[in-house]
């Protein structure tokens, strides 16, 4: 294998450095490199979303501390910046003690590579540490003792803050030559997100029954709760929420095999819907919502759906407005908004002297036909866009996705002619027909089916039937 590596030339060019470029200088110990790069992962999976979580579940709890900071906070004028936050007494007190209660990041674990003594207090006699000796410090366990915040010391009091000064008892992002470099970062990105919230909303509720914080320790430490109320999946034309192939002798195929797995496993509940695979909008719509209804038992929801699942959901919120139905938010991937080329392609070689016939063709071996017309530009931009506006108190997230798929890919067709017509896209949506509400971002070099992990799985089924095993 080549060795990673930086050269003196390499650094004064206009190659932009990675973060391997400095150790690389110093070493080619793969070890060395991979614990590096672990030492950088660690800490930053998910702690800032994490710790900002957490800082909300309190404020949740104790309105008065939210409309304190909220006074604060419509005091202060833009620019938004590092140096005003820090400025902003009340609010380092609020995450202060957010990060002393609940740092997603709660020990530290050194190894001695030399016989050393770490001296103590007065009084007491200093430590001996030998050489290969582990050292491992729990913040959480120092940064809720009694004997140094008080007896309050599991409580959320920001207060505190405003009458001690702590050193080494309060290390959130640890200390001295080894202190976490992104701190100022992670702050910003709190006080920034708290400072949007506020402005936006008077009060925040706690709905949640469970008035405790419970903890779950995984790469990082969080709340065991996850999200509170249920994802909703809605797959897209000629989806499923499982298929058995030979009846229920052997596992079905999943449409979201392994995305719900995900979820659940970071305590989410996900609700499986599963609609006509190719009937119309509006029968997909009334199903969609009858499943949710029947699944969620009266609860808000969160709705994630891929491709023509994003028209069913928006069909359903906006025209059939089911009154046993709450939707908070429809997040949208890759389905097509303003129809797809590729739909309006295949219309057109068909010819609509041969339609009828096809269709009739379909319906004979059961076969829904409603949906197929509807995917067509013109009928997504003169018809279903100007009668389905968007529903006031939902929100609307979107993502797109754009690949370039291979010669052997079934794709490859599809690609050309959508890419021709509306630009980059997925194999069957375009990045432009997948944009709705919030548009959150663009997912590269993933296709259409990529996006529910179908690629993946495919690959993984061809190479097993040639013999190979997974590793």
């Amino acid at each position: 294998m080549p060795c990673l590596r930086s050269t003196a030339s390499d650094s004064t060019s206009n190659r932009p450095l990675n973060f391997l470029d400095e150790p690389a200088n110093k070493t080619q110990d793969r070890g060395f490199l991979r614990d590096q790069l672990l030492n950088v992962f660690f800490p930053a999976h998910d702690s800032s979303a994490i710790g900002i979580s957490d800082v909300l579940f309190q404020l949740a709890r104790h309105p008065d501390v939210w409309q304190r900071l909220r006074i604060e906070v419509l005091s202060i004028r833009e620019p938004l910046s590092f140096e005003l936050f820090k400025s902003m007494k009340y609010m380092q007190s609020v995450l202060d003690e957010g990060l002393r209660l609940y740092s997603p990041s709660g020990r530290t674990v050194r190894e001695c590579f030399q016989d050393c003594v770490l001296p103590q207090s007065e009084g007491k006699a200093p430590i001996s540490i030998t050489r290969g000796m582990r050292i491992d410090t729990d913040w959480h366990a120092m940064q809720r003792d009694p004997h140094i915040w008080g007896q309050d010391a599991d409580d959320f009091r920001p207060e505190r803050w405003e009458k001690i000064k702590p050193q080494w008892e309060y290390i959130p992002f640890s200390g001295g030559p080894r202190i976490c470099p992104a701190q100022p970062m992670v702050l910003t990105q709190y006080a920034y997100i708290l400072v949007r919230l506020m402005r936006e909303f008077e009060r925040m509720e706690n709905r949640d029954p469970e008035f405790a914080f419970v903890e779950e320790h995984r790469m990082t430490k969080q709340s065991k709760k996850g999200v509170k109320n249920p994802i909703v999946l809605a797959h897209g034309l000629l989806g499923f929420d499982e298929l058995h192939l030979v009846g229920k002798l052997l596992p079905g195929v999943h449409y979201w095999r392994g995305i719900t797995e995900a979820l659940k496993a970071n305590n989410m509940e996900v609700i499986l819907t599963s609609v006509p695979p190719s009937a119309s909008i509006e029968e997909r719509a009334a199903k969609l919502s009858h499943d949710i209804e029947k699944k969620a038992h009266g609860q808000s929801v969160n709705i994630v759906a891929h491709s023509m699942g994003g028209l069913d959901a928006r069909y359903m919120i906006s025209r059939l407005k089911p009154p046993n139905v709450k939707v908070l938010s429809l997040t949208t991937v890759a389905s097509p908004h303003r129809g797809s080329a590729f739909a309006d392609y295949v219309f057109e070689q068909i010819g609509p002297e041969n339609l009828p016939r096809l269709y009739r063709a379909l319906q004979l071996m059961r076969v829904e036909t409603g949906a197929f017309s509807q995917l067509t530009t013109r009928y997504m931009m003169k018809e279903f866009n100007p009668n389905t506006p968007d529903r006031e108190g939902v929100k609307y997230f979107s993502y797109g996705a754009m690949a370039t798929p291979p010669l052997w890919s079934a794709f490859r067709q599809p690609h050309r002619i959508v890419e021709v017509e509306e630009g980059p896209n997925d194999g069957l949506v375009s990045v432009a027909s997948s944009r709705w509400g919030t548009y959150k971002g663009t997912l590269v070099d993933v296709s259409h089916l990529d996006l529910i992990n179908w690629t993946n799985r495919l690959r993984w089924l061809i190479w097993e039937m040639t013999g190979n095993k997974r590793k």
